[in-house]
């Protein structure tokens, strides 16, 4: 059986390359604190069997966090008569993201949606949300 033999010092210089490639990629961003309109997520929340004008949605975006790690989290709360909708499904498409995710309600109603943003300052800028009800669909927009 052969020993390979480490050679800690070009470990060392590996591991140190890569730790600077991270932090450049990390500093590479838009720090004006902005989420342009492209960067927007898309929100459709998809009620089949409740009429629009029943439903009843809360968003609440709120911004965590600190310096160059801060996390957008959406919040959305969906009631069909004043009863909590479970299993609604949430479909958030994030502009830098290519695929869209797919979540569902809970059965408090509740589905949230989380993405990281780098930036300096704190982030700012708006979500719209869509639900869509058996009989149409309403948008609504948070700004944050």
């Amino acid at each position: 059986m052969m020993k390979t033999q480490l050679n800690f010092y070009a470990l060392t210089k590996l591991i140190m390359l890569m730790l600077v490639c991270t932090i450049m990629m990390s500093c590479s961003s838009d720090d004006d604190g902005v989420i342009t309109d492209d960067d927007l997520p898309e929100l459709i929340i998809e009620v089949t069997d409740c009429p629009l004008e029943n439903l009843v949605m809360t968003p609440k975006v709120t911004i965590s966090g600190n310096t160059r790690r801060w996390f957008v989290n959406v919040e959305a709360t969906i009631t069909c008569m004043g009863e909590p909708v479970d299993k609604a499904e949430l479909k958030v498409k994030w502009s830098w993201v290519k695929k869209a995710i797919k979540i569902k309600t809970d059965s408090t109603g509740k589905a949230t949606a989380r993405q990281r943003v780098n930036s300096e300052p704190r982030p700012k800028g708006k979500v719209t949300v869509t639900v869509k009800g058996s009989n149409g669909s309403r948008p609504m927009t948070v700004e944050f």
